[in-house]
This record gives C-alpha cells, sequence and structure tokens, in this order.
C-alpha cells in the first residue's frame, strides 16, 4: 500500500460516515518510521443541532505490516457500519428520555400523568379502530 492508496482509504471511510449521515466526519492518519508503521481512527460528530449527542469515536487501528494495514482499514470500515445513524440515535435518546420524564412523574405523582395515559390509550384505541367512511 503506498501513500496515495492509504490518503484513498482514509477519504473513503470519511464518504462512507457522510453518507450514512454524520455530520464533519475525519479520519485521523499517521504513518511513522520508527516504532508503530501506522495509526488509523475515526471521529464524526452525530448531529450539530442536538444537545444530547455530539460524536462519535472509533477505537485507534495500528500495526507494523502492509497486511496489518489491510486488516486495520477493513475493521474500521466495519466499524463504521456498526453505527447506529444519527436518526436512530435521536430516537433512542429521545425514548430514553421520555421514558424517563414519565417515570419521574409517576416518582412525583403528578396528575397529568394518567390523563396522558388514558389519552395515548384512546388514540391507539381509535387508530386500530378507524374505518373509513
Amino acid at each position: 500500500m503506498d501513500l496515495t492508496e492509504f490518503a484513498a482509504r482514509c477519504d473513503a471511510i470519511e464518504t462512507r460516515l457522510s453518507d450514512r449521515g454524520f455530520v464533519t466526519p475525519e479520519v485521523k492518519a499517521w504513518i511513522r518510521f520508527c516504532g508503530s508503521l501506522f495509526y488509523i481512527e475515526a471521529e464524526a460528530k452525530i448531529n450539530t443541532s442536538s444537545p444530547i449527542s455530539d460524536k462519535i469515536n472509533s477505537s485507534g487501528f495500528r500495526g507494523n505490516t502492509v497486511e496489518e494495514m489491510h486488516e486495520a482499514f477493513a475493521a474500521l470500515e466495519a466499524w463504521v457500519d456498526e453505527q447506529k445513524t444519527p436518526e436512530e440515535r435521536r430516537l433512542e435518546d429521545f425514548t430514553k428520555n421520555m421514558a424517563f420524564l414519565v417515570e419521574e412523574g409517576r416518582a412525583l405523582d403528578l396528575p397529568i400523568l394518567p390523563d396522558l395515559e388514558a389519552t395515548m390509550k384512546r388514540l391507539s384505541e381509535n387508530i386500530i379502530e378507524f374505518h373509513v367512511a
């Protein structure tokens, strides 16, 4: 693998993150000529407008041989493919926050929760029983 291919692989991973919806992806990579031969890692912001989720970071991959370099890039590409998209992360954050708020309301014995539960039940029944006239 020459430097051109090394840079192209880094660019491809940044493009892969961008295609999955991440903002400002960045692949950090360096090559040394003493000690470890190379080191790569990826970082991307999840959403610039959300105060909850900010960014993801991969593990660092390092090695001493060209074969290990190919393996490291393959592992980094697999890591990118495993990541939840920003939309999936936002939905997960929303669900967790909503569950926390509902449980906190129950703990505080707030009267709004029974109304909310009754409304949600009524809406779900209406959706199930809806018939076009």
